[in-house]
């Protein structure tokens, strides 16, 4: 009994951390205006949902959060590596207005990264919060569901807000930053290769996550 009942403080002290990573993660990154500190609120809020599956012990626990974990990477590892490309010290969300205009390629590679984060289909994001989210249903913890499901929600918002200022914001609207704007140029082909790689992950797993999915059982249960 008294080992169940350790479990049992251990799971509930994890749906509490889970809890609270979403809310100050979701709630941190309202109206961030620096790209760094929107990417790190934004992370707290997915550490949440990857402390989430295993507060429930189970079998399949550590399989859901190494699933999510590897969905959530290439999008880090993509805005990272154009951030570090560009040689941003201190980006500013503005700064990526219209860079579909300076470079369709990069803006695209860029978008599709803050939509997997914010886990807006059909990107790969989606599918890792669904997994987590309905791992959480089938455990009846309704309350974590509630909160996640409602902050994803609001998040989405700020996802699609840089994404807007990527493909559809007008460099002429914005002349106060005109200085902080950013003008892209041809990446190389390795750094191309790299960001291919990690959109094709993004891209491809929603439409067959099956072999991410044998892998993943495979390194957990061999």
């Amino acid at each position: 009994w008294l080992v169940v009942a350790k479990v049992v403080v251990v799971s509930n002290w994890l749906l509490l951390f889970t809890s609270l990573s979403i809310l100050v993660g979701s709630i941190g990154a309202i109206n961030q205006s620096s790209l760094l500190r929107f990417i790190a609120y934004s992370g707290i809020s997915h550490i949440g949902f990857v402390l989430w599956p295993l507060s429930y012990m189970s079998s399949g626990s550590w399989s859901v959060s190494i699933f999510y974990l590897v969905i959530y990477l290439p999008s880090v590892v993509v805005i990272a590596g154009i951030t570090s490309y560009l040689n941003l010290k201190s980006p500013l969300i503005v700064s990526f207005s219209g860079l579909i205009k300076s470079n369709y390629v990069v803006a695209f590679t860029l978008g599709a990264a803050f939509l997997s984060l914010g886990g807006i289909p059909p990107l790969s994001g989606f599918l890792g919060k669904w997994f987590v989210i309905q791992q959480g249903i089938n455990y009846h913890t309704y309350w974590v569901v509630f909160i996640a499901v409602v902050f994803s929600v609001l998040t989405v918002s700020y996802y699609l807000r840089i994404v807007k200022l990527i493909y559809f914001q007008d460099r002429g609207d914005i002349l106060t930053w005109s200085s902080s704007l950013i003008t892209v140029s041809s990446l190389s082909r390795p750094q191309s290769i790299v960001l291919g790689v990690n959109v094709f992950i993004m891209v491809a797993v929603i439409t067959n996550p099956f072999p991410l999915i044998n892998i993943i059982n495979w390194f957990c249960y061999s």
